[in-house]
């Protein structure tokens, strides 16, 4: 490995290190919730659900056919709690069950819920279909108002409105409009929606066609940004490891004489003469035409003992000298040994 190889080399483990650091400790604070002093007056208010004269409609996403039938308009306030990306290689059920409409699931608490602050005392986890929250604090848990919560499953036939949900995040206050709607496709896949607040269990969930989407007030920004700077510094820096390696692995090259001739008088000036000795025979191996290499080997060689055969290096040295002129490597004189 070259000098200057070597040294992008450390570079790169120094950097792997400090963004993985950068990386790990952001993701701790990246989905903080806010405060309640930070919470918008809008996200107080109860979701607004009436009937809706809209008709069924089909909309295409994946290579797939949707029929989708709207049961009510809705609005909703809400701080994110809790997100699921349906899209993600991990969830497995809606790939296999063809289902693309569903785009994220975003789990979301309002009213009394807000007001008091009483979500930061509990901890939210969504999985493919659920939203789910525990507390150890059980003055927390006895005023937790259940019904003021609610997982939805997000349906999008428009990149923009799925380009705006998926960038919503953990701390977020949001605002989303559209239907509470049942769909299907010709495979055979139905599912609906609940209608109310107050249900639990299996069908709780919401599903609504949204056709607005608002992030109204984002959370921990500047957090997510360095959680975005270490994460894709981390990457490029294991990927520049990674190249490192197969270069010195699997195409390692010649290696530069002027850097064998640089290392080994580093070498020889703190005393390592052995290996000093081994990196001249190889800058002279490479480039046998150059006298300064015979006159630093002699050196070492003199430094080791060996004086006969650093006479020999001193000969070829002045014979070359009287051939050539200047010093070709541009490296400053040896200094003695």
């Amino acid at each position: 490995m070259s000098t200057n190889l070597h040294r992008f080399y450390i570079a790169l483990r120094i950097s792997l290190i400090a963004f993985g650091a950068v990386w790990a400790i952001s993701a701790i604070y990246r989905d903080s919730l806010p405060g309640a002093e930070e919470i918008l007056p809008e996200i107080r208010t109860q979701p607004v659900q009436v009937p809706t004269s809209a008709p069924q409609f089909e909309v295409e996403r994946g290579g797939v056919t949707y029929a989708v039938t709207p049961l009510y308009d809705y609005k909703l306030y809400g701080l994110v709690v809790s997100t699921h990306d349906s899209r993600s290689w991990l969830d497995y059920a809606h790939e296999s069950w063809d289902d693309y409409l569903n785009v994220m699931d975003i789990c979301v608490v309002w009213g009394s819920n807000v007001r008091d602050e009483l979500y930061n005392a509990f901890e939210f986890a969504s999985g493919q279909w659920t939203c789910r929250y525990k507390t150890d604090d059980h003055a927390a848990w006895q005023a937790w108002y259940e019904f003021q919560l609610s997982n939805n499953h997000i349906l999008s036939g428009s990149e923009e409105v799925t380009q705006a949900v998926t960038q919503a995040e953990v701390g977020d206050q949001i605002f989303l409009q559209g239907y509470l709607s049942e769909y299907s496709h010709g495979g055979g896949f139905h599912r609906g929606t609940s209608t109310t607040r107050s249900d639990r269990g299996d069908g709780a969930c919401e599903t609504v066609y949204v056709t607005d989407f608002k992030i109204l007030r984002q959370a921990n920004v500047p957090v997510r940004i360095l959680h975005r700077i270490g994460r894709y510094g981390f990457l490029l820096s294991l990927l520049g490891l990674a190249a490192v390696f197969v270069k010195t692995t699997f195409f390692p090259g010649q290696p530069d004489p002027w850097e064998l001739l640089a290392q080994g008088r580093n070498l020889a000036m703190r005393g390592k003469h052995g290996k000093a000795l081994a990196l001249l025979t190889q800058a002279i191996d490479l480039e046998p035409e150059v006298a300064e290499m015979y006159e630093d080997r002699a050196l070492v060689l003199e430094a080791l003992g060996e004086a006969e055969i650093a006479k020999q290096d001193r000969r070829e040295a002045a014979r070359l000298r009287g051939e050539t002129s200047g010093d070709p490597s541009g490296l400053p004189p040896f200094l003695d040994i």
